[in-house]
């Protein structure tokens, strides 16, 4: 529908109308769903944004490690796109802060989130994969 609304899959592929959303469920799984999604926009153009949301929480390993694993969850991704069409356009990102644990909340407004939303940023521009400040910020 997308292509017939601005005139066919090569004016959709200068300017695409939206670009779908996949969410990874833990470190290199994804759902089938997810990768049924993957694959489909990787062979149609469709652009793809994956991003990870954590929450870190008491349990959890310390923000070093923590740094590592919304990125690697995220790259999985742009290489399962690209082992499937090269050049499949790929925006990754994420939303990393530290939970409230008297609350269980996720701190939105915490340095922490402030300080792992740029290093994911660092790590995206470093891999050569766009990533939106927005969505680096969690908005």
């Amino acid at each position: 529908m997308a292509c017939l609304a601005v005139g066919g899959p090569e004016q959709f592929a200068r300017a695409p109308l939206f670009v779908v959303y996949i969410e990874p469920s833990s470190p290199l799984t994804n759902s089938r769903d997810a990768l049924e999604k993957l694959l489909y926009a990787a062979d149609n153009g469709i652009p793809l944004s994956i991003r990870r949301a954590l929450c870190v929480a008491a349990p959890h390993p310390p923000l070093c490690r923590t740094h590592g694993a919304v990125p690697g969850r995220s790259l999985t991704g742009v290489v399962l796109a690209q082992l499937r069409r090269r050049g499949a356009a790929v925006i990754i990102g994420g939303l990393v802060s530290i939970m409230d644990m008297g609350s269980t909340i996720m701190s939105y407004g915490a340095p922490e989130m402030t300080l792992l939303s740029a290093a994911m940023t660092e790590v995206a521009g470093g891999s050569g994969c766009p990533c939106s400040r927005l969505q680096a910020a969690g908005l």
